[in-house]
C-alpha cells in the first residue's frame, strides 16, 4: 500500500454529510406531513421549487447517501458520482434561487446558501489528494 496521507477533514466531511442528509430527510418528511395536514402550504412557492422539492429532493438525498457510503468504503467510484450529482444539485438550486427572486417567499432565497455550500463541497472532493488517497487502496 502506498504511504499516501489521508486528506485533511476527510472523515469529518463524511460524518457531516451523513448528519446533513439525515436532517434533510427528517425535514422533508415533516414538510410533506404538514402539506397534507394543513393543506398545500407550498402553493406560494413557484412551480420549479415544487417540482424539484417533491421529485428532485428525494432523488438527490438518495444519491447523496450512496456517495457517502462509497466514500466511507473508500471506493473511487464516489468521485464520478460527485462530479455528476453536485453540478445537477447546483443547477437546480440556482433555478430555484432565480425563481425565488420573483416571488414573495423569502425562504426560497435560502437556496443561495445551498448553492454556495454545494460548490464548496464539490471543490473539496475534487481535490486531487482525495483521488490519490483512494487509489492508494487499490494497489
Amino acid at each position: 500500500m502506498d504511504s499516501t496521507l489521508k486528506p485533511y477533514g476527510h472523515s469529518t466531511m463524511i460524518t457531516l454529510g451523513f448528519v446533513i442528509q439525515i436532517l434533510i430527510s427528517i425535514f422533508y418528511l415533516i414538510s410533506i406531513g404538514m402539506a397534507f395536514a394543513l393543506g398545500n402550504f407550498l402553493v406560494e412557492y413557484g412551480p420549479a421549487y415544487q417540482i424539484f422539492y417533491f421529485i428532485g429532493s428525494p432523488i438527490l438525498v438518495f444519491f447523496s447517501f450512496l456517495i457517502l457510503l462509497k466514500l466511507r468504503k473508500k471506493q473511487i467510484e464516489a468521485f464520478s458520482l460527485i462530479k455528476i450529482i453536485f453540478p445537477i444539485a447546483i443547477s437546480i438550486s440556482t433555478i430555484i434561487f432565480i425563481e425565488g427572486l420573483a416571488l414573495p417567499v423569502p425562504l426560497q432565497l435560502t437556496e443561495f446558501f445551498n448553492v454556495i455550500l454545494n460548490i464548496g463541497v464539490l471543490l473539496y472532493w475534487n481535490n486531487p489528494a482525495h483521488v490519490q488517497y483512494f487509489r492508494s487502496f487499490k494497489n
